[in-house]
C-alpha cells in the first residue's frame, strides 16, 4: 500500500507552536502559560487602572469648572452691589449738596463737596474688600 499524503497542518501562533513541540516539558509549559495568564491579569489590571485615573481627572476637572462658574458669579455679585453702592452714594452726595446750596455760601458748599467725596471713596473702599 501506498502511505495517504499528509496535509499541510493549518499555520499555529509561535506561542503554539513552541508549546506543542515535543521539546518542551510540563513544567516549561505550565511556566509558559502562568506567564501568559499573568500578563492577561496585569494588562486587565492596568486598565482598570487606566479608566479609574480617567474618571478622577474627569471628577477634577469637572468640580475645578464648577468652582470657576461660582467665582464668576459671585465677582459678578459683588461687582454689582458696588456699581449700586457707587450710584447710591452719588444720589446722596447730590441731594446733600442741593441741601447745603441752599442753606450756606461758596465755600461751605466746597468743604461738604470734599466730605462726601471723601466718604464715597471711603465707602468703595470698604465694598471692595468685601
Amino acid at each position: 500500500k501506498k502511505a495517504a499524503p499528509k496535509k499541510a497542518a493549518p499555520k499555529k501562533s509561535a506561542v503554539s507552536q513552541t508549546r506543542n513541540s515535543k521539546t518542551l516539558t510540563e513544567a516549561e509549559q505550565a511556566r509558559i502559560e502562568a506567564a501568559e495568564r499573568q500578563a492577561k491579569l496585569d494588562v486587565e489590571r492596568a486598565e482598570r487602572e487606566a479608566k479609574q485615573k480617567a474618571a478622577e481627572a474627569q471628577r477634577r476637572a469637572e468640580a475645578a469648572r464648577q468652582k470657576a462658574r461660582n467665582s464668576a458669579k459671585s465677582e459678578k455679585r459683588a461687582k454689582k452691589a458696588s456699581d449700586i453702592l457707587k450710584e447710591q452714594i452719588e444720589q446722596l452726595a447730590k441731594q446733600a449738596l442741593k441741601a447745603v446750596a441752599k442753606k450756606v455760601g461758596k465755600k461751605a458748599k466746597e468743604k461738604a463737596q470734599e466730605k462726601l467725596f471723601d466718604l464715597a471713596k471711603q465707602a468703595l473702599k470698604a465694598a471692595r474688600k468685601k
